[in-house]
């Protein structure tokens, strides 16, 4: 009985002795979060610094974090010229669309894919009295229209309508800066989440 009297009380006093210890390594590290935090903050905004003289040599405008969080540059004019090829291949389509006759594209719309994907048999039952003339032409003009539209988004985020103009080089200088950028910037965001 002694003993186990002994046990407890040993037991409650090094539970009093550390708790304070458990709590002060506590606020030791939330302390030490946020300067990680600040520090991961100051080291994203000198990246930034450099992504932007990077950007000004190229002739472009300062980095906008909102439209290169997941991607770069170089990766966003890979994806343009894709586009932009995509979209003069959907150009000459409806051209031909519009140079054909009424009777002409009806037959054409039986045959048309859309984005390069053929509709099945059993899933174009639904399709099939839209399926005529009209209808093709409208979905090549929806093509032609989302292909524009996302063209024109990729040379927002690019920063220049010339991207083919920009220095490879410099590119491949700035691709490299800007993923670090991307990194720090998304662990400095989430240092300070965890931290507040």
């Amino acid at each position: 009985m002694n003993t186990r009297l002994v046990g407890t009380l040993g037991a409650i006093l090094w539970l009093a002795l550390i708790t304070p210890l458990a709590q002060a390594q506590d606020a030791r590290a939330v302390a030490g979060h946020s300067i990680d935090a600040a520090a991961q903050q100051q080291r994203a905004d000198e990246l930034r610094r450099e992504v932007d003289t990077l950007r000004k040599r190229l002739g472009l405008p300062p980095v906008n974090m909102a439209q290169i969080s997941h991607t770069t540059t170089r990766s966003a004019i890979a994806e343009l010229q894709n586009v932009d090829h995509q979209l003069e291949l959907a150009r000459e389509r409806l051209q031909i669309g519009q140079s054909m006759t009424p009777q002409e594209r009806d037959i054409a719309a039986r045959l048309y894919v859309t984005h390069d994907r053929a509709i099945q048999p059993g899933g174009a039952k639904m399709y099939q009295a839209k399926r005529d003339g009209e209808w093709m032409m409208r979905a090549m003009k929806e093509e032609v229209a989302s292909l524009q539209q996302r063209s024109a988004e990729l040379r927002t985020v690019i920063g220049t309508e010339h991207p083919e103009r920009l220095n490879e080089s410099y590119l491949r200088e700035l691709e490299q800066k800007e993923k670090k950028l991307q990194l720090h910037y998304k662990l400095a965001q989430r240092l300070q989440s965890e931290g507040q």
